[in-house]
């Protein structure tokens, strides 16, 4: 499995986790309840969005190092630097 997929499925999971108290807090209609509710999903939002950027570079490098290993020396892309 990907890392990128890993990461997606559990975000999915923590939401749906958190989905039934999330409901009762925006249900309670109580301004501080429901304001700390919309932070906490902020916050998992970032976190999460946070995560799948790194676990989307981590199967960026794990594909190029794989086809690194199948082209010729004189083949592969330089990495990083300006082309000329």
């Amino acid at each position: 499995m990907l890392h990128a997929e890993r990461v997606a499925l559990q975000g999915i999971l923590e939401l749906h986790c958190a989905e039934e108290v999330y409901l009762a807090v925006m249900d309670s209609k109580k301004p501080e309840a429901v304001a700390a509710g919309m932070r906490l999903l902020g916050c998992h939002m970032h976190s999460w969005s946070h995560q799948m950027l790194v676990a989307m570079a981590l199967d960026r490098l794990s594909a190029e190092e794989a086809l690194g290993s199948v082209l010729p020396i004189n083949n592969r892309r330089p990495r990083g630097g300006s082309s000329s």
